[in-house]
């Protein structure tokens, strides 16, 4: 649910690229399924793609280094290393995503938000449902990702 429904569905074809509408409801549900993968809020998300992709308000991003350069030098270079840029490009969420509350909530809060599904894992099945359902499911879903 939260890799494929949130992630892809929800932060990537919705958020990002805006590629279908729903109501409001379900868009608040698809995007917190998304901020629930563990990677970032919806706002960090934009903006991580946009820089993936070179496209920035400016236009002067980057994309990270090219494929082909090996799993463990781009397995180390995603876990170890940072990207700093002389001229970082400037990313701007449009108006009606900047000012939504529900999509600020989010982006503030995106790191806690593991705990209440923590609390309804516990109350249904104990440490095992907690262990499986927040810290094995994040493991696999970024390093997946």
């Amino acid at each position: 649910m939260t890799i494929c429904a949130g992630h892809s569905v929800g932060l990537h074809r919705l958020l990002i690229h805006r590629s279908f509408q729903v109501p409001p409801g379900i868009e608040y549900l698809l995007v917190w399924l998304g901020i629930l993968v563990g990677i970032e809020g919806p706002f960090g998300m934009i903006r991580a793609m946009k820089f993936a992709t070179g496209t920035s308000a400016n236009d002067n991003a980057r994309p990270t280094p090219s494929p082909g350069t090996g799993f463990w030098r781009d397995a180390w270079w995603q876990l170890c290393c940072d990207f700093i840029l002389r001229e970082p490009p400037r990313f701007i969420i449009e108006n009606t995503l900047q000012n939504d509350p529900v999509h600020l909530l989010l982006e503030k809060t995106w790191v806690v938000q593991q705990i209440p599904l923590a609390l309804v894992l516990y109350a249904l099945g104990d440490w095992a449902w907690v262990l499986w359902g927040i810290c094995l499911r994040v493991f696999v879903s970024l390093s997946g990702h």
